[in-house]
């Protein structure tokens, strides 16, 4: 019987040191070695999520082709902050409509700097997704 715990015991405590050295491994993306997916702190739109929605919804322009062929959806850029918390590389990630892509991208362009990824005290870049919802008032 103490064989039997002393092995779950080795078990438990061999798969908890691989776990914990798991979470510890920043992940890096798939298509750029040196651009993390993860990191210690994400990168920040100045004054948070509610500011970025704030700041999309005051710049869209709904464009008006998109309106008269009643196309709606969301837009999901994957984009990537730099160390200076500068934009680039906008990736557009299955989107419903060209029209639509095309204002969500420029929306992001004009963004303000972001606050940079930090990993082990050092400022990175991370590759984050910004969705930009369209939505036409169903009357």
């Amino acid at each position: 019987m103490s064989r039997i715990i002393a092995l779950i015991s080795i078990l438990f405590f061999s798969f908890m040191s691989r776990v914990t050295f798991a979470q510890s491994l920043p992940e890096k993306s798939p298509s750029h070695d040196d651009v993390f997916i993860m990191v210690d702190k994400m990168p920040e739109f100045p004054g948070g999520k509610d500011a970025m929605q704030k700041f999309i919804s005051k710049e869209i322009v709904y464009p008006e082709e998109a309106i008269a062929e009643h196309i709606d959806g969301r837009v999901l850029l994957l984009v990537i902050i730099d160390k200076a918390g500068k934009i680039r590389n906008i990736i557009s990630k299955g989107n419903p409509d060209k029209i639509l892509e095309k204002e969500a991208i420029r929306v992001v362009k004009i963004m303000p700097n972001w606050s940079p990824g930090i990993q082990n005290d050092n400022a990175v870049d991370v590759q984050v997704s910004i969705p930009v919802m369209f939505k036409l008032n169903q009357q």
